[in-house]
């Protein structure tokens, strides 16, 4: 695992943001079915994060993931975020909302809120995110780069 700056964290979204934002006219808007298969996978990591079933969890993610939480080193590949999410206490409490949703092509950015309480009823985590999600070839879209930020 390796450890970026704040500063690099920040520009590999804003580059991967500009790639999402720049791309030629003949890239296609995200299609409603394409919105529906992004919350799906949402869906999907909820409902497996709120089972402790981390395996399923992980199938949400593409086998080049990277997901950051802020101060914390970059988890890289499926196998570190399994190993990563098996070492978590389980969760009573676990929200998730979606405040936006914009892409085209096969990339697509989605934004919004998380909230996680551990069993002891003690919310450990309120924050927002920004992940990058990739299109599949079964119509599915995979969290590709996922960033975490607490919120004070």
């Amino acid at each position: 695992m390796i450890k970026p700056s704040t500063m690099g964290k920040y520009s590999l979204f804003i580059i991967m943001f500009l790639i999402i934002s720049c791309q030629s006219p003949n890239q296609q808007e995200l299609s409603s079915e394409d919105e529906l298969a992004i919350r799906a996978t949402s869906e999907k990591w909820l409902t497996a994060a709120k089972e402790g079933n981390w395996e399923k969890v992980v199938e949400t993610y593409t086998d080049d993931a990277i997901l950051w939480y802020q101060n914390e080193e970059a988890i890289i590949g499926k196998e570190a975020l399994l190993e990563y999410f098996q070492s978590q206490s389980p969760m009573s409490i676990l929200d998730l909302q979606i405040n936006e949703i914009e892409g085209r092509g096969d990339l697509a950015f989605v934004s919004g809120t998380v909230s996680v309480t551990p069993e002891k009823g003690v919310t450990i985590v309120v924050g927002k995110y920004l992940d990058i999600r990739k299109k599949q070839h079964d119509g599915s879209w995979l969290f590709y780069r996922d960033m975490v930020i607490e919120l004070p």
